[in-house]
């Protein structure tokens, strides 16, 4: 299924994922991870089970790094935390670059759509996956790279 419906709105899963990766290309922000033979890996299992669930689970990694870059950075301390205005004020802090807050946005609404509309494709979830390690691997470049700022009056 590359079309998903929810109330008035129509996705085109499948248009977004290209859009991304062209952009992915664009901006420079590619992965070069190497994968495991079929069947050896995590997302293997879970995609055999569910291609939903494997979108899901390669998600887990970006939230919990956006989590430390927030907490690093004090940008949204509103409890619950949304990821949507973490990425904002990281992007406004220029922690993240435009284009990787504007590709981090993008692939949490498709993860939404796996999570709340599921019927995905297993090549729509190797797809989503290949574009999940490569903003994984910008957030490690900006957990390695970037020292954390403190609001004033805040001790490191």
């Amino acid at each position: 299924m590359s079309k998903l419906t929810w109330g008035d709105k129509t996705l085109d899963f499948a248009a977004k994922l290209d859009k991304l990766e062209v952009a992915s290309r664009r901006d420079n922000v590619q992965s070069t991870r190497e994968y495991t033979s079929p069947g050896e890996s995590r997302f293997e299992n879970l995609l055999a089970i569910s291609p939903d669930a494997a979108i899901l689970d390669s998600w887990g990694p970006i939230e919990m790094m956006l989590d430390e870059l927030n907490d690093e950075h004090y940008v949204n301390q509103d409890r619950p935390r949304t990821l949507s205005k973490t990425i904002e004020g990281l992007k406004q802090k220029e922690i993240l670059s435009k284009e990787v807050a504007y590709m981090l946005g993008e692939l949490r609404k498709l993860r939404n759509i796996a999570a709340h509309q599921g019927g995905l494709t297993p090549a729509d979830a190797y797809r989503f996956r290949h574009l999940v390690d490569a903003m994984t691997d910008a957030l490690e470049q900006h957990l390695e790279s970037r020292p954390p700022s403190h609001p004033a009056g805040r001790s490191p």
